[in-house]
This record gives structure tokens, C-alpha cells and sequence, in this order.
């Protein structure tokens, strides 16, 4: 399918282009508009609501796309035709399901160019590069149809979200222009994405490079590459919402209205599955006709260990209903989240990728569900329900509304802990991520192994242990002779305005002091106790 989205932008992908026929009428301004296919016939849907057909040049060369341009030269016939030379590629819509017919290969006998598509991180960007050679014995000629020759993109791995294209913004003209490339002849191009500048989240995402050549360009294999910057990305885990007869959520919007009551009611089997029946989710599907929450139908929902999420069955199939990855993030909040029905410490942001910004969507308590949703509408600001009354079940792990009375205000603000082990027989490569809100993330290897959220009494506990046995007074490092394969621990604080980074290692030759057993122990039988 990534073949048949990606086509969609090959913008200057067609056969010869003959010389532009004069137009009736000379529409100076600069005319926004989509490319639309219909009729085997290509048009402009201008942001003014006219529908002009496109003639002469830009016809053939935007046979095959669908997104949006900015004509900066627009001839405007009196039946309604455009003509034009030079345009602007705007970003497209997100989230559009396009269906295009798959590429068509250059193919001159054997002798099409090679291409290779490349990229490598380099600090907060990412630096794409398509390779272009002839790799026959005979020279070879690459036409096109226009000045825009690659085109570099990146898109969500679900493939319906393009996050960007370095051609986004940028002018073309249209015209012929030939590279020939001699036997062995090889040509570069290079470019940058600064992801930071974009917001893009930690997570996966796939990228590719076209070559804009006649007479229908070629698309590279796609890649599936990672950013990871931060080390506390969070996944979906299963006590997240609590699912247990009778727990009862009741929600009511911000603004006021009726009381909104989710209770799990009973237990149902479709498709060779059981579920939980719930009475009420505050997502889109809560919303009447007029964009108003309501009570409705029942829905059908449970846990699936396998994809890690929340999965509701729907006459049309099941679907994911609380997830992560692809277009939605779980990310710890950075402050704890006041409601009716107390305040929380340990709060995590549900986010989804909208207009190519990472949008809240709800506010997630482990163990206790959804505290506060934010539910989209049309043409209308969203929707904000909050959680004003619970009642769980024993077996749901409930977590206190407010920290423990020893625990001033504010004494977790700036807390975080990493906690790295290196080296040794076998070799180690392990990596703790605590922070204030609770979040805990295990990295082994570079991939993360674990996450779970602890609460706020463990850990002021842990702190009070760290802070007992003296952490701000040790040395920064222990152990620095010439030792095969030590096993290296390092610890790194910021607690309460102050900072220490502690690095031990732990051979037969080295004895580290009592304080720092006395830290690491606690951190193990921490990470020991959760689930």
C-alpha cells in the first residue's frame, strides 16, 4: 500500500510536455486549490470553490497526483481550463486515504538508473540521501518534466500521516531539464529534516525518496527507522483501566450537563471473545448527532496482551480503542491532575497525531482509568469530560488521590534518577529511567524491556533512602585502575535543586563504600516489587 500512497506525490511524472496554448483570461493572483483525478482527467478544486480543469503542461504533468498546490501564475480560461508554469507543493492533508495506480518503472531495455535511498541521524535531524547511477555499459538520459528531480518523505508506519516532505513549501517549474549519466556515473542528493522543529514524538516511522524522472518516476524501498529521545516512553500496560464487573466511572463535561455514567454491566462473547460490557466510553463514538455527549449503546471492550492495548468489537470488525504507537503517544504529564475526585500525582497524557500536532486526548491514572477526556469535534471546539465520581472493585490496583502527608508539595518537582549498569562477565548494558511523576522505564540493550509507574509513597521512600545514606556526600567516581571487563555502575541524581553523578566500579579490586550497596540495593528491590 506505502507504493500506492506514496505515488501520489510524483508530481512531475508523466510523458513529453508540449508548449502551453495561450489562455482567455489572465488570472494573475496565485490560485490554492487540491489536484483531483476524474473523468481520466486532471483538476484543480481551488480553496475558492471553483473547479478548474488543468490543461497543457500541468495536465500531463499531474497526471498522478493528489495534494495540494499553489499556482503562482494561473491563466484562467473562460470554460472554466488553467494553465500554468510555475506552482508551489503545499503540505498536504492529513490522515487522506489515497489510491493511486502503483508505479511504473523507468524501463529503457535493461539500462533504467540505479537508485539507493540512505539516511543517517545526525543530531536532532535526519539526513536523507538518494543515489542515482548508471550501472550499464552505455550512457544514459534521465528526463524531467520539471525543475523538483527527488522528492525525500516521511509518513506514520500505519502509512496515513505524512509527517513531511522536504518539497513542502518549495517552488517548481515546469520544463524539460535531461541528466546523462555516463557508464559508472553516479549522482547524489542530499537533504536534512530537523524533526524537533516539527514535534514529531519518540516512536517509529517509515521514510522514502522519488526520483521525478519520466516517464512515471521511481520509488525507493521504504525504511522503517526509530527516534528515540527521550527514555521514558510509555506503553499501554493492562491495569491501566481497570476492567472488573461492576467498576463504575461517572463523567460529566467541564461546561456542565448531565452526569454521564460508565459501568462494566456484565461480560460478552463475539468472535471467540470475551469482553466486558461497558455502558459508556468517553471517546468520539459518545457523541449525538449534535456533538453533545449522551449515554448510548453498549460497548464491547477488553485487553489484548498481544497488541498491548484496549481492543472494542464492532459489527465491522474489532479496533483498537486505548493504544500506542503509529499516531498515538502515552507520555508522563508533567504536573499532577486536579478533579472532583482528587488529585493525582502519577498522571499520564494520552496524545494523537492531528494536523501534524500531537494533540491531548485524555489524561490516564493507572489504576484508576480515564480522569479527564478530551473528545474532538467537527467544525466545533472539543469536548472536555471529566471524572467526578469512581467506584472500583477490590481487585483493582486504586491509587491514592494525593501523596503521603510526609511528602511536601512540592519535594518531587524535580526528582529524576538514571541508573546504568555497564561491562562485567557477561556484559551488562542495562538502564533505569525514574522520574518525578512516577514513570519508570527498564532499557537492556537499547530496547526497552520494562515500564510501570511507581507510586508516590515508594517513592519518596527511595528518596529518603538515597538522601539517608548520604548520596550528595559520595565521590564521582571509584575505581579507575587498569581492570579487564569491570562491571561499571553509575548513578545519576537531581533531587531538590541539587545534582550528583556517581560512577563505581565493582571488580574484586575495588570496594566501593557501604552507602553506595545501600543505594543500589534499594533500586533493585524497587524495580523487584513491581508488577
Amino acid at each position: 500500500m506505502i507504493r500506492l500512497l506514496a505515488v501520489c506525490h510524483l508530481a512531475c511524472l508523466a510523458a513529453a510536455l508540449a508548449a502551453a496554448a495561450p489562455a482567455d483570461t489572465d488570472g494573475s493572483a496565485p490560485l490554492r486549490g487540491v489536484i483531483r483525478q476524474a473523468d481520466e482527467r486532471t483538476w484543480l478544486a481551488a480553496d475558492d470553490g471553483r473547479r478548474l480543469l488543468i490543461e497543457g503542461d500541468g495536465a500531463i504533468c499531474f497526471k498522478y497526483a493528489n495534494y495540494r498546490i499553489e499556482v503562482l501564475d494561473p491563466r484562467i480560461g473562460a470554460d472554466a481550463t488553467l494553465q500554468f508554469t510555475h506552482y508551489r507543493i503545499l503540505a498536504g492533508d492529513d490522515g487522506q486515504a489515497l489510491d493511486f495506480p502503483p508505479r511504473k518503472i523507468l524501463n529503457t531495455k535493461n539500462r533504467q538508473p540505479y537508485t539507493e535511498f540512505q539516511f543517517v541521524h545526525v543530531g536532532p535531524t535526519l539526513r536523507f540521501t538518494l543515489y542515482l547511477a548508471n550501472r550499464s555499459d552505455k550512457p544514459l538520459r534521465v528526463r524531467f518534466p520539471s525543475s523538483q528531480k527527488y522528492d525525500f518523505a516521511v509518513m506514520t508506519p500505519d502509512q496515513q500521516t505524512t509527517l513531511w516532505r522536504w518539497s513542502w513549501g518549495r517552488n517548481f517549474e515546469i520544463g524539460y531539464s535531461d541528466l546523462i549519466l555516463a557508464p559508472g556515473q553516479q549522482y547524489t542528493f542530499t537533504e536534512k529534516w530537523e524533526y524537533q522543529r516539527d514535534y514529531v514524538e519518540d516512536g517509529e516511522y517509515i521514510a522514502f525518496a522519488e526520483l521525478h524522472c519520466l516517464p512515471h518516476g521511481i520509488l525507493t524501498d521504504v525504511q522503517k527507522f526509530i527516534i528515540q529521545t527521550k527514555l521514558h516512553q510509555l506503553g499501554m500496560q493492562p491495569y491501566f483501566l481497570p476492567l472488573e464487573l461492576n467498576n463504575t466511572w461517572t463523567y460529566r463535561a467541564a461546561d456542565g450537563g448531565p452526569l454521564l455514567k460508565s459501568q462494566i454491566t456484565g461480560l460478552a462473547t463475539a468472535g471467540g471473545r470475551e469482553y466486558y460490557v461497558i455502558s459508556f466510553f468517553p471517546d468520539a463514538d459518545c457523541l449525538d448527532d449534535a456533538g453533545e455527549p449522551h449515554l448510548g449503546d453498549s460497548r464491547f471492550i477488553r485487553w489484548d496482551p498481544a497488541t498491548a492495548e484496549y481492543r472494542e468489537w464492532t459489527p465491522q470488525g474489532e479496533r483498537s480503542l486505548l493504544g500506542v504507537g503509529g499516531t498515538r503517544r502515552l507520555l508522563p504529564a508533567e504536573k499532577p491532575a486536579s478533579t472532583p475526585v482528587g488529585q493525582f500525582t502519577t498522571c499520564l497524557e494520552y496524545r494523537a497525531l492531528e494536523d501534524r500536532t500531537w494533540k491531548l486526548r485524555g489524561l490516564i491514572v493507572p489504576g484508576l482509568g480515564l480522569i479527564r477526556a478530551v473528545v474532538p469535534r467537527e467544525d466545533r471546539p472539543p469536548v472536555e469530560l471529566e471524572l467526578v465520581d469512581v467506584a472500583l472493585g477490590p481487585a483493582a490496583r486504586r491509587p491514592e488521590a494525593a501523596p503521603p502527608p510526609a511528602v511536601p508539595g512540592d519535594a518531587l518537582g524535580d526528582f529524576r534518577l538514571l541508573y546504568r549498569r555497564t561491562g562485567g562477565l557477561p556484559p551488562e548494558d542495562f538502564l533505569l529511567s525514574l522520574r518525578s511523576n512516577g514513570t519508570l522505564v527498564v532499557l537492556e540493550r537499547g530496547a526497552i524491556t520494562r515500564q510501570a509507574v511507581v507510586s508516590a509513597e515508594r517513592l519518596w521512600a527511595l528518596i529518603q533512602v538515597m538522601d539517608g545514606a548520604g548520596l550528595f556526600q559520595l565521590n564521582e567516581r571509584y575505581g579507575d585502575g587498569d581492570i579487564d571487563n569491570p562491571l561499571t555502575i553509575e548513578l545519576g541524581v537531581v533531587f531538590d535543586g541539587r545534582t550528583r553523578q556517581v560512577r563505581m566500579r565493582t571488580s574484586a579490586k575495588d570496594k566501593p563504600p557501604q552507602a553506595f550497596w545501600t543505594i543500589v540495593t534499594e533500586i533493585e528491590n524497587l524495580l523487584k516489587s513491581l508488577p
